[in-house]
């Protein structure tokens, strides 16, 4: 077995066993299957995180009924501070 071939299976071993025992899997492990660096998994975690607070945000504010927060400084709860 090829150096390539033992890592790639390694890491889906890993990836198989981390699933079934409900394990999060490393960003070093991630970057593995996705053939990425570590810190560009962080990156990528980092802007999906940016990216739905903004879809939350929009959703808060289409569900209210004008559109605008309350009038409490831009907080979306209610109530004396």
């Amino acid at each position: 077995m090829k150096t390539k071939q033992a890592k790639d299976f390694l890491v889906q071993q890993t990836t198989e066993q981390a699933t079934r025992e409900n394990i999060p899997l490393s960003d070093i492990e991630i970057g593995e299957i996705m053939q990425i660096s570590r810190q560009q998994v962080i990156n990528l975690r980092k802007t999906a995180r940016e990216r739905l607070r903004r879809r939350m945000d929009q959703v808060h504010l289409a569900s209210t009924s004008d559109g605008q927060r309350n009038n409490s400084g831009g907080s979306m709860y209610k109530g004396k501070r």
